[in-house]
């Protein structure tokens, strides 16, 4: 049996769809079809665990970090693979992420999509990392990327953009909570997120601007924390498994992120999906 298994939440609630009671219009909403994977255990179901016949539908949302770098490594699966060894049963999976997905994006289908809401209605399990568009021009501009002048940023510290870039993404993350808790019931639906490790760190440490974008980029994470406690949505804490306590270590160093200084390895994603199933890292 895993330490912290989540799995009981899930039997204990007889595996409960989320819903709002409000009906969905396919006739006038935008449809989009609806990617489903599904994952069977590959380990003997143990002790503890909750084996059932039923089929668990896992609904997933976000940018590429959940899926890269591909299936069945990517972090999503491997958390799928997790809950299918545990409970004995089959994962479908329902990925809605989304490479290079606005968070805009991501609430716009919330609201008007019909499949994500159908998808979501079903759903027994939802992961979430609220996308972090809004962060990559502030960074390129504070760093003085490919010769932009960080004094474009604004304000006599120059740090306008970051604030604005951190006011935008408290606001997003905010209104997709909003807007998920709506149509999924928290305390019927194991809903996890992750907050975001810091991007091409190993840059920002050469340049000399980590100290500055640093504190934004905490003070986004505890948000998310905040935010999602609001609803008794755990949260796992990724950037400071990547990053270290201070937001100052190099993941591309422990081989947790690819070239790219973007991406998670396969050994990335597993520390996320692990972080994800591991209700003892809340």
């Amino acid at each position: 049996m895993r330490t912290g298994s989540i799995i009981s939440v899930v039997a204990a609630l007889a595996l409960a769809a989320c819903t709002n009671g409000d009906q969905v219009d396919t006739t006038t909403a935008t449809t989009t079809a609806s990617p489903a994977t599904t994952v069977t255990s590959s380990a003997p179901s143990t002790e503890g665990s909750a084996p059932t016949d039923e089929v668990v539908v896992y609904v997933a949302m976000g940018d590429s970090g959940n899926f890269s770098p591909g299936p069945p490594t990517g972090a999503i699966y491997q958390y799928a693979e997790l809950l299918s060894d545990d409970l004995g049963t089959e994962i479908q999976l329902r990925n809605h992420t989304q490479g290079g997905q606005h968070a805009s994006q991501l609430l716009s289908q919330l609201r008007t999509n019909a499949r994500w809401r159908a998808d979501l209605a079903s759903a027994d399990a939802v992961t979430l990392s609220i996308p972090i568009d809004v962060w990559v021009r502030p960074f390129q501009i504070v760093s003085g990327w490919e010769g932009l002048d960080p004094a474009e940023c604004g304000g006599p510290e120059q740090t306008e953009c970051l604030q604005d870039a951190l006011a935008l993404y408290t606001t997003h993350t905010d209104e997709i909570l909003d807007e998920l808790t709506a149509i999924c019931d928290p305390d019927e639906v194991m809903i996890r997120m992750w907050n975001t490790y810091m991007l091409n760190i190993g840059y920002k440490l050469e340049v000399g601007s980590l100290d500055t974008i640093n504190p934004f980029w905490q003070a986004a994470a505890e948000h998310v924390e905040q935010s999602a406690a609001r609803y008794g949505i755990p949260v796992a804490d990724t950037y400071s498994a990547f990053n270290g306590p201070d937001g100052t270590e190099d993941p591309y160093l422990t081989g947790l992120i690819e070239d790219d200084q973007l991406h998670p390895t396969t050994e990335g994603s597993a520390l996320i999906a692990e972080l994800l199933y591991d209700a003892s890292t809340y």
